[in-house]
């Protein structure tokens, strides 16, 4: 074991009191004072002691965590690399135009099927309006065809009408002989009332 050098001898306590001047009484000198003053510098030593651990501490965490990223960018690089050669083999430029170009002209045939089948409306509606307007004018003939029977069929009725009252008339005349000539002539000029 090697030897500790020795420590000098302890000053004196004349040695630590400030100088006294000629006239004034000498002071005690203050030991809690000095105390304190060699406290306080030992907490400032362990201070920054402590301060410069945690710096050191700090800058080896972020010397890590760089190189820890730096090597998670090289593989993410890697796999995205791998991952671009694979999806190009995946599908040939040509291909992919051709598809493209497929599905640009569906889009235009779209188009073209969209601007007929608003003309194809336009005429659904013209015959719907012209189907409403024979519909309507059916309807009118209809009406027309009915008034006309029913007057047809009410000039049968007065036309049997007539000739019921002239049966009666027959019968009238047969069952009384001297009427004959009243029955005729009253029939004859209903008829040319008529």
């Amino acid at each position: 074991m090697s030897q500790m050098p020795k420590a000098s001898p302890a000053p004196a306590d004349s040695d630590l009191s400030p100088p006294a001047e000629a006239g004034a009484p000498q002071a005690k000198p203050d030991r809690m004072g000095l105390v304190w003053r060699v406290l306080g510098g030992m907490v400032g030593a362990a201070i920054v002691f402590m301060a410069v651990t945690v710096y050191q501490q700090m800058q080896a965490q972020l010397t890590l965590l760089r190189a820890e990223l730096a090597s998670l960018s090289k593989e993410t690089r890697r796999e995205l690399a791998s991952m671009g050669e694979k999806q190009g083999g995946l599908t040939k430029r040509a291909d992919h135009e051709g598809r493209v170009r497929l599905i640009w002209d569906s889009l235009k045939e779209l188009r073209n099927d969209r601007s007929d089948l608003g003309r194809l409306k336009e005429r659904c509606g013209l015959l719907l309006d012209l189907y409403k307007a024979g519909e309507d004018e059916r309807r009118q003939l209809l009406a027309d065809v009915r008034k006309l029977s029913e007057k047809k069929t009410g000039g049968d009725n007065r036309a049997l009408a007539r000739e019921l009252r002239a049966l009666r008339e027959r019968i009238a005349q047969l069952e009384s002989g001297p009427k004959v000539k009243l029955i005729t002539t009253g029939h004859a000029e209903e008829q040319q009332q008529h």
